[in-house]
């Protein structure tokens, strides 16, 4: 007779042991979301790894002393700062939002 009450009692433990684990707030819950913040977060590294490849491959192009290289951060001032060659005047045409020429 001892063995079943023995048994009974560690299967209620089991019982109230599983529960707690799947339906506390530190449990099976918190691990699905702690899951999904972890994929998450190793999107957003791949996505900044490609960023930072992809940064270090320009920082490169226009540190090197090479045609490309001048040619890059001729380009890149022009276009970001507005600067003119010798020679050269700028022409500027206003747009409206749709991007059409105004008069």
């Amino acid at each position: 007779m001892r063995a079943p009450v023995v048994l009974a009692i560690a299967a209620a433990i089991a019982v109230v042991v599983v529960g707690i684990g799947l339906f506390s707030p530190s449990g099976l819950a918190r691990l699905e979301r702690l899951r999904s913040e972890e994929e998450a977060l190793q999107a957003e590294v791949a996505r900044r790894t490609t960023e930072n490849e992809r940064l270090t491959q320009e920082i490169a192009q226009l540190r090197g002393d090479t045609e490309a290289g001048r040619n890059a951060i001729e380009k890149r001032a022009r276009e970001e700062l507005g600067f003119v060659g010798a020679g050269e005047v700028l022409l500027t045409v206003p747009v409206d939002a749709a991007g059409s020429v105004t008069r």
